[in-house]
């Protein structure tokens, strides 16, 4: 029999740090110097992620900011291990031109698509804050990227939340003809969130160190060569996008595998608090509860002051 470990990685179109990972092949040689393999669950939702944790299906898995948080709240057992720098310009909530919507405050009433449970509802439930209005002010439609895209161009929704590169190639099918209602700067970080199940990591902290390291690594080697990544992309088709499109997409992002900081759980706080307010969350979360100190391949990163583990 043989003795040799396997770590469980959840991969999907939305979180392109673990995609381009998978797709580089990399990780496999590091981890089978350390007796180890991986195994990639791969899926096309994002959210998902948290539910396969909860199912004993996935060790390690990343998504944007709102999962875990839902995740926590529903008592499903994970710890967050790191986090992407801010990607501020990723995405926007947008309207056509002539549909009366030209601030947060027109969307009172209003069908918006968008990925519920993603950062697009992170934005969604900032921008309305501001102009005092509620997540139940508004009807959302939820769905996946392709179907939102293909229900604003055709007029199906008022407004859309989305992110590049479904952004723009809408754009180029309107003639650039979109009102931008939110740019994704405005309201949120829109960073990328990995986590990982708490009784893997606490078993095997040297296997996700391995996979953080590795990442790390990726994400590096994508910033100093976007074409090179945007082509492993537009190979494998992920949403029908070609390499040029990729490597625009790829170069308007942040490419950095960082710590959890004192920062971060305060950001991922205030999002849980504002989700409570708006009833899109069952109960109140403490997110430093899921925090434990940085593993080795990221304290380098970690810039000295308060300690936010536990």
């Amino acid at each position: 029999m043989s003795n040799e470990r396997v770590i469980r990685i959840g991969v999907h179109p939305y979180n392109l740090s673990l995609l381009v990972l998978k797709l580089r092949g990399s990780l496999e040689p590091v981890l089978a110097s350390h007796g180890a393999s991986v195994e990639w669950v791969e899926f096309e939702d994002g959210r998902c992620t948290v539910d396969l944790i909860g199912e004993g299906a996935v060790d390690v898995g990343g998504s944007g900011s709102m999962p875990p948080i839902v995740a926590q709240a529903d008592g499903i057992g994970l710890v967050y291990v790191a986090v992407s720098a801010p990607r501020p310009q990723v995405g926007a909530l947008v309207a056509h031109p002539g549909s009366g919507i030209t601030g947060v405050a027109d969307l009172a009433g209003r069908s918006v698509a968008l990925m519920d449970g993603s950062f697009h509802t992170d934005l969604l439930a900032r921008a309305l804050d501001g102009v005092g209005l509620s997540y139940r002010d508004v009807h959302t439609v939820d769905g996946l990227v392709d179907e939102g895209m293909r229900q604003f161009l055709e007029h199906e929704v008022d407004a859309w939340v989305a992110n590049d590169p479904h952004l723009t190639r809408a754009r180029e099918q309107l003639g650039g003809e979109l009102v931008e209602v939110v740019r994704s700067g405005e309201f949120t970080t829109n960073r990328s969130v990995w986590y990982a199940d708490a009784a893997f990591a606490a078993e095997s902290p040297d296997l996700l160190d391995v996979v953080l390291e590795t990442l790390r690594d990726s994400d590096r080697a994508t910033a100093a060569d976007p074409a090179s990544a945007a082509a492993l992309l537009a190979h494998g088709d992920v949403a029908g996008s070609g390499a040029g499109d990729w490597e625009r997409t790829l170069r308007g992002r942040t490419w950095e595998v960082l710590p959890v900081t004192a920062e971060v759980v305060a950001e991922q706080q205030d999002a849980a608090d504002r989700y409570l307010r708006h009833g899109l969350l069952a109960a109140r979360v403490a997110v430093a509860d899921l925090v434990p100190p940085p593993l080795p391949a990221l304290r380098e990163t970690v810039t000295p002051g308060p300690s936010n583990g536990r």
